[in-house]
């Protein structure tokens, strides 16, 4: 269900901003974790399915599930797409505070970087800016996808993901408790919840395939 809300800017970071940066955050990891332990899973039964497929090509209307093709088709577009928008979501939370057409800076993003600048504490803007740089060469990679993901750009780029994704949600969650530590006012915000999330999506995951495996 698409959740949207009126986010307040101001100069200042209130509650119900931040609350949705970190809502924004949870779901892309709810993204990452799903697409992560589904790829796993199919990998687990990718040789087992192709056993039972049989190579005859069939009508539409002769398809049914017992014979094995539909789930090539269904997991091959499930795992690209999750993969996709997991990358565009972090990308999205990694954007500049404003679009580079907004010279008077009226129309921001609601990105780490909005969330820094509207940070009263330069001691706090600093330790931010120290954690996200610590995984500068992940947010490069991924960053260079975003042409070829959004914009279907045929320029040849190198589409190597580096590891470090988990250590980025890692640092995110950081961020969210030292500035939750450091204003009073945003103490009550929502968490990440990364443990949970993980769990959850394993346990789903693993749920889905076993039914199919039967």
């Amino acid at each position: 269900m698409l959740r949207v809300r009126n986010i307040k800017f101001s100069n200042m970071l209130d509650k119900e901003t931040f609350e949705e940066f970190i809502h924004k955050i949870n779901r892309v990891h709810q993204q990452f974790c799903i697409w992560m332990y589904t790829n796993n899973e199919f990998v687990k039964y990718q040789e087992d399915w192709d056993d039972i497929a049989s190579p005859k090509i069939f009508l539409t209307e002769e398809f049914s599930k017992e014979k094995g093709h539909k789930y090539k088709n269904f997991w091959y577009v499930v795992i690209s797409t999750l993969q996709q928008a997991w990358i565009l979501g972090i990308i999205r939370l990694l954007d500049s505070a404003y679009f580079f057409s907004d010279k008077k800076r009226e129309n921001p993003r609601l990105s780490l970087y909005y969330i820094i600048e509207l940070l009263d504490d330069n001691g706090l803007k600093q330790l931010v800016e120290m954690e996200i740089n610590k995984h500068m060469p992940f947010i490069e990679s991924i960053r260079k996808q975003r042409h070829v993901l959004a914009h279907n750009s045929i320029k040849p780029v190198d589409d190597t993901i580096k590891s470090g994704i988990e250590n980025l949600f890692e640092g995110l969650n950081n961020i969210i408790i030292e500035i939750k530590n450091k204003n009073l006012h945003l103490k009550n915000c929502n968490d990440i919840n990364m443990e949970y999330t993980e769990k959850l999506s394993k346990c789903g995951v693993e749920e889905i395939f076993e039914v199919l495996s039967k």
